[in-house]
């Protein structure tokens, strides 16, 4: 991937408007191209499912209730980063409000800059270069029901003067259910043993428990959830491999939580359990605050804080 995926050279330094000083190869344009039509087919099964599951409530259901919101759809809004000779870029932000999925945060981007000097030594090749290109994708569920799980994907692509990608997926549930986390972990192993990248950066194992690494909050000694997958500096040396894994990822992560979602559509639940869900989600705004390096890299390299922060869930509460 570092092949072609590199910085140009200029007497100095300035980045082009559009570029911030990479050229825009083949490769980054078709990883910018996919993570949008991922996003289409996020809004797309997912606003099905509040559709087609608020429909089927019925008179009896979830309608009987004054206080209910709206069958939700998807409202999008595009921003764009200020832009300067060494910034610019932005991205679309989609959120959905629903009675099925109470928030549903997509947002899709490619930005350009510089990392801040405190990042510079944290990002490969940021040392010899601290411009920046980057391209992804960031997807968080938080359903009404709390005996479906919130759940989370994002992967990313970032080239300095070298090129990686990272990202990974994870199920948060406040009632956990172990056919769900058996389904889920299932599911990701399938991804990892059938990629070529098994038994190297594709190992299950090694993703899984970078994952139970990642997702935990240290000040509570706990999970933020029942784990997935996380990877990043992820170049094996042949980009069609790891490009090819970051897909399944993503396709994978889609497909699996729609069927743990309509497992439990029809499932009642107590205010109690409601109340633990909020709770719950209340270790879920801990972990984005004081843990997520992504959301800490956003905020640091001036992007949208909407869209940072789209991922946070709509009611939490502290005992």
């Amino acid at each position: 991937m570092t092949d072609t995926l590199t910085t140009e050279t200029t007497g100095d330094r300035a980045a082009p408007p559009a570029t911030g000083g990479h050229r825009i190869d083949p490769k980054m344009h078709a990883a910018r191209s996919w993570f949008a039509e991922l996003g289409q087919r996020a809004e797309a099964r997912l606003g099905a499912l509040e559709a087609q599951a608020g429909a089927a409530a019925g008179p009896e259901g979830l309608d009987a209730n004054p206080e209910s919101p709206p069958t939700g759809g998807f409202q999008v809004s595009a921003w764009e980063r200020p832009r300067g000779a060494r910034s610019g870029g932005g991205g679309t932000l989609s959120v959905l409000r629903g009675r099925v999925l109470e928030k549903v945060g997509l947002h899709v981007y490619t930005v350009f800059g510089e990392f801040p000097t405190d990042l510079r030594d944290k990002m490969p090749g940021a040392a010899r270069d601290p411009r920046f290109w980057s391209t992804g994708i960031s997807l968080t569920i938080h359903p009404m029901n709390p005996h479906i799980p919130s759940a989370h994907y994002s992967s990313r692509l970032i080239v300095t003067s070298r090129g990686w990608f990272g990202g990974g997926c994870d199920l948060s549930p406040a009632l956990p259910r172990i056919d769900d986390t058996m389904t889920f972990h299932a599911a990701l192993r399938e991804v990892c043993d059938q990629s070529a990248l098994a038994g190297g950066p594709g190992d299950y194992d090694r993703f899984k428990a970078w994952c139970d690494d990642v997702f935990f909050l240290p000040h509570r000694n706990t999970p933020r959830g029942v784990g997935g997958l996380f990877f990043d500096d992820l170049n094996s040396r042949d980009w069609s491999l790891d490009f090819t894994f970051v897909k399944e990822v993503g396709t994978t992560f889609l497909k699996t939580f729609e069927t743990i979602a309509r497992r439990h559509l029809d499932e009642p639940f107590t205010a109690e359990e409601r109340r633990r869900q909020q709770v719950h989600r209340g270790r879920l705004a801990e972990f984005t605050l004081l843990n997520d390096r992504g959301v800490m890299a956003g905020l640091k390299t001036h992007g949208n804080p909407d869209a940072v922060l789209v991922g946070m869930p709509p009611e939490a509460r502290w005992p």
